[in-house]
């Protein structure tokens, strides 16, 4: 391994462990185990070359992220060499991929062959910045340098703070998605333990990671398992079938997927005696329905333990623990357990600020030791806090609602619509969903003698935005109704948008 030392005791751990035991498997991927050697000798390619086209090492790195294994010993590569990486999701659009790197104005950007889009190597050219692929041929990891850097144009145009350890981009609330600095401190990474040397799966179990490691419940999911000298079953996107199937082979003990996943599994033909290993199911990133949980429960006789966090926190910051789920969950189903021992959270009026009473609904707020220089942090959901500690979550202030796990902020989707040229409105709204929660649907005025189609508008956001973000139901509308203080009825559109869906969803009659 190169000679460059991190700053961070953290990331010399991580080092540390990747060299431990070089021949042990590190990660499983497409029923192929990669060794812990094969991880650092690409991590090792990679600081070389970047090193070799001058990349200052206190510039942050664009690092398009897969769950591959190129793109996670690029992410490992980076921090163990000091290196400050930038993760960008690549359920993206290929436009927006190239927004988001040109808005960083880093030096260097590492993607997979797939995403080296044209729209992207037209803004790192364009930018001067270095340029990497990562590749996976067989079994073997490459780097291929693919843009030399031009030292005369490029400049850092993010700068990050030195206690800064990664950068994870939130999904965005009230505009794009925003990058939020973590530092090692905020994802709280137990090193307390002496580093054992890596196993073989037989004698210490993988971690499932199946979600996308450029999102803070992705990377924890990368990072804690190397952290405690654990291989990683590495899953490019959720399969609930091989999912669970990889449950079963290795007799894991403590995992889990999002609510949307859990719905799914019970409405498959996955064999019950799955997860006849588990001892708990751990779940997050959208609201749990209480009844949800309990058909999961009752479906698969696996405790389900709901935890509560965000990428401004650097992961979860409450959650439920087996001994609560035992003692208190026929009467607290529905919360989202309690804090974690380094957190403090407290409700508050959203007007005047002032603290409230347990039992008072207002706007979270957290105070975290590892950052208690900050003070306390206001969240935008709303909340009250039971006699015993107990959050229950009860939605969002803001116009933000949880697809499946994801974030879509509704005022952005409207000023998405309202960007096209033939709409004169848009009005959004959350819709009702068994599977994900809540599903968005759009209402839209277009301009008189529009020839535009609401087949043709859905094409033409999916080129602007993601998958993820596209409503389920579309309806052009003559006009809306309107409240007292005319502002678009969004209780009528819902009420209407409802009615379009299950018009659209019935059965022809005979």
């Amino acid at each position: 391994m190169t000679e460059v030392l991190p700053l961070n005791p953290v990331a010399s751990r991580i080092r540390q462990i990747m060299s431990m035991a070089p021949a042990e498997p590190a990660l499983l991927y497409d029923d192929v185990w990669f060794t812990w050697q094969q991880e650092v000798e690409l991590s090792d390619i990679i600081e070389r070359q970047l090193s070799e086209q001058r990349v200052d090492r206190r510039s942050p790195v664009a690092l398009i992220v897969r769950n591959r294994p190129s793109g996670v010993a690029a992410l490992l590569g980076l921090l163990i060499n000091g290196r400050r990486p930038v993760l960008i999701s690549p359920i993206q659009p290929p436009r927006a991929i190239a927004e988001a790197v040109e808005h960083l104005s880093v030096e260097a950007v590492l993607a997979d062959t797939e995403d080296w889009t044209p729209e992207l190597q037209q803004e790192v050219t364009f930018s001067g910045s270095a340029g990497w692929t990562l590749d996976q041929v067989g079994g073997e990891l490459t780097s291929t340098v693919r843009a030399l850097r031009d030292v005369s144009k490029t400049a850092s145009g993010f700068v990050v703070a030195e206690e800064t350890a990664i950068v994870v981009s939130t999904s965005g609330t009230t505009g794009p998605p925003k990058p939020i600095e973590v530092s090692w401190e905020d994802l709280r990474l137990d090193t307390s333990k002496e580093p054992r040397p890596p196993a073989s799966a037989e004698a210490r179990p993988p971690v499932i990671q199946s979600l996308s490691t450029a999102t803070i419940t992705g990377l924890n999911g990368i990072l804690r398992p190397v952290v405690a000298s654990r291989s990683i079953a590495l899953m490019e996107r959720v399969d609930i079938v091989q999912w669970s199937a990889l449950v079963k082979r290795f007799g894991l003990k403590r995992t889990g997927l999002p609510p949307a996943a859990m719905r799914s599994l019970i409405d498959s033909d996955v064999p019950r005696d799955s997860f006849s290993s588990m001892e708990a199911w751990i779940t997050g990133s959208a609201r749990v329905d209480p009844d949800l949980q309990l058909e999961f429960e009752e479906t698969f006789g696996v405790p389900v333990l709901v935890l509560y966090g965000a990428t401004e926190f650097g992961g979860a910051i409450a959650a439920w623990t087996l001994e609560d789920h035992r003692k208190w969950m026929a009467t607290k189903r529905g919360s989202v357990g309690r804090a974690h021992d380094d957190v403090e959270l407290r409700t508050v009026d959203p007007e005047t600020g002032s603290v409230l009473e347990p039992g008072q609904s207002g706007l979270l707020e957290a105070f975290i030791a590892s950052r208690r220089d900050e003070g306390w942090f206001r969240t935008n959901d709303l909340a009250h806090i039971d006699d015993d500690g107990f959050i229950f979550i009860e939605g969002r202030f803001d116009d933000v609602i949880i697809r499946g796990g994801f974030k879509v902020s509704l005022g952005e989707l409207e000023r998405l619509f309202e960007s096209h040229p033939d709409v004169t409105l848009a009005a959004a709204v959350g819709l009702p969903d068994v599977r994900l929660g809540e599903v968005p649907g759009v209402g839209l005025r277009v301009r008189e003698n529009a020839q535009v189609t609401s087949t043709e508008l859905l094409a033409w956001a999916r080129e602007r935005t993601a998958p993820y973000k596209i409503p389920t139901v579309l309806e052009i509308v003559d006009d809306f109704a309107y409240g007292p203080s005319y502002k678009v009825d969004r209780v009528a559109l819902r009420d209407r948008l409802l009615k379009a869906a299950s018009e659209r969803d019935a059965p022809e009659s005979e």
